[in-house]
């Protein structure tokens, strides 16, 4: 069975939440990832990836753009850039940590005791509305003398308006009543995309694997390959194809067959294979090894090689 070709095509085909496009720009973004943050975005909890996301980010934005100093800072300009996010900047900046609409002071999205302490200041709020008229909640954050203003100055009310972020006025009062909502509409953004994201990592991570396991098989026993080979071959529905005059035309496999009689028959540690979209939705697989350079497999040429492996 092929099963890395079914896995690409479902990918590619899943349009619930992003359009063909911009699944293609993630797949470019997963290509360029290295092997500990495919691990991470495989495997890490949801705040751990976004914060390593980020760092990324962070380290992808062009020259002179250190986001306040903060990530000289945190060593960040030092890291490697993703190409795909320099280039898709508006698609990639949608996902962070940050609530949105509040100046960066609404706190990480992640951080469960900033969303307790905004969850305490809001329900304070209310409750002044509650007792002092509909608007009185937000209001009293600024109109002195009311008595509204005066329970909002108690000490308990003043130490949850500072644990959460010292918003104050009467759209600092909003602010703190919808921040919450803004954090889990932004968490499930997140979502969605690391969604995806983790797909596009599954894949490339199972054709990595499949090829570091062919690789290993040929290794130890080449002539089992070699033989398994030749009646794969001489067998396989692609090898044949219907000519003028009735005739038979023989496919050209020799990619196929390099690989497995010579690529392989020494052992590689360096395996790097990437999923490519071609113009027109066809998808390729390029496979980069120290010695052996870029070598490209179609759909067929990849279906053929699952098939003959599957009997290694």
């Amino acid at each position: 069975m092929a099963e890395i070709n079914s896995m690409i095509n479902a990918l590619l085909s899943d349009r619930s939440h992003f359009n063909e496009q911009e699944i293609h720009t993630i797949i470019d973004f997963v290509n360029e990832l290295d092997d500990d943050m495919l691990y991470q975005f495989e495997n890490a909890e949801e705040r751990s990836v976004m914060y390593s996301y980020e760092q990324l980010l962070a380290s992808s934005r062009p020259v002179g753009i250190n986001n306040g100093g903060r990530d000289l800072e945190m060593g960040l300009l030092n890291s490697g850039t993703n190409n795909t996010i320099q280039n898709n900047r508006q698609f990639f900046d949608r996902y962070n940590t940050r609530v949105p609409r509040m100046g960066g002071r609404g706190g990480n999205i992640y951080n469960e005791a900033t969303k307790i302490s905004y969850d305490f200041a809001g329900k304070i709020i209310t409750g002044i509305g509650g007792m002092f008229g509909a608007s009185a909640g937000v209001a009293a954050t600024v109109t002195s003398g009311s008595a509204a203003a005066n329970a909002a100055s108690s000490l308990g009310v003043r130490t949850a308006f500072l644990a959460a972020g010292g918003v104050c006025g009467v759209v600092g009062g909003v602010l703190v009543l919808l921040r919450n909502t803004l954090s889990d509409r932004q968490t499930a953004n997140n979502k969605r995309f690391l969604e995806t994201v983790k797909k596009a990592v599954k894949v490339r991570n199972k054709v990595n694997k499949f090829f570091e396991e062919t690789n290993n098989k040929v290794v130890k026993d080449p002539a089992k390959a070699k033989t398994q080979l030749e009646s794969g071959l001489a067998s396989h529905p692609a090898r044949f194809a219907a000519g003028p005059g009735g005739s038979t035309v023989y496919a050209d496999l020799s990619p196929v067959e390099k690989l497995l009689t010579e690529d392989f028959a020494t052992q590689h540690y360096d395996i790097r294979s990437k999923v490519v979209i071609s113009r027109g939705n066809p998808w390729h697989i390029t496979l980069d090894t120290l010695r052996g350079g870029t070598k490209q497999f179609s759909q067929e040429e990849m279906t053929i090689l699952q098939n003959i492996a599957s009997r290694l």
